[in-house]
């Protein structure tokens, strides 16, 4: 292909008065259309003039990474999946918190023995990908309907997961024996300590 490039108004000085350079090949491969495996475009920017030339320049490589038809497909295929089993989890996380808090309402004397660290771990285990989805919404770059849709249905799974922590704190607090409470609570820290010092051998 030819290229051309504008010039600055420091080296416009040929008899012509040209503001654009014209004398440029670019040279690019590209990858085989039907190939399996991701490979490079990769190409040169050659200046046809002579090196006595002062519009001359030093030939330039280039590349970019190309992707295939076949890994595109394989792209939007998984994609579409981890959007699918977000959406069917957090669906059942939807489902199991309104019939736990059916039944804590029915059985109030049950808020005590739930754990305030691990209601606290998964809320905040809701809380990142809703604050990260509301990011790429604000950035758009993502599909800004299918990425509404997740949104909704997370913020609606971390306010019923926020409900069942606040009622628990509540709890907690008007409990009689609040030491054996925060105990117990205490307990369950260093139970999760320990399993995370485990996970990151």
């Amino acid at each position: 292909m030819v290229g051309c490039r504008k010039l600055s108004s420091k080296i416009q000085t040929s008899t012509k008065n040209d503001s654009m350079d014209c004398e440029i090949l670019v040279s690019l491969h590209f990858p085989a259309v039907n190939s399996k495996n991701g490979s490079y475009t990769k190409g040169i920017i050659h200046s046809t003039r002579y090196e006595s030339d002062p519009f001359h320049f030093p030939t330039l490589d280039l590349s970019s990474a190309a992707i295939t038809v076949e890994e595109a497909r394989k792209s939007i295929w998984r994609m579409t999946m981890e959007v699918t089993m977000v959406l069917i989890s957090n669906t059942l996380a939807i489902l199991f918190l309104s019939l736990q808090l059916i039944h804590v309402k029915k059985q109030p004397n049950l808020l005590p023995s739930n754990s305030l660290f691990m209601l606290g771990i998964l809320s905040l285990g809701y809380l990142i990908p809703l604050v990260q989805d509301l990011n790429a919404i604000l950035l758009g770059s993502h599909s800004h309907e299918r990425i509404v849709f997740v949104s909704v249905v997370t913020m609606v799974v971390f306010l019923l997961q926020c409900g069942l922590l606040l009622l628990t704190l509540s709890s907690k607090l008007g409990h009689g024996e609040p030491n054996r409470l925060w105990a117990a609570e205490r307990n369950t820290l260093y139970g999760l300590g320990i399993l995370c010092w485990v996970g990151g051998l």
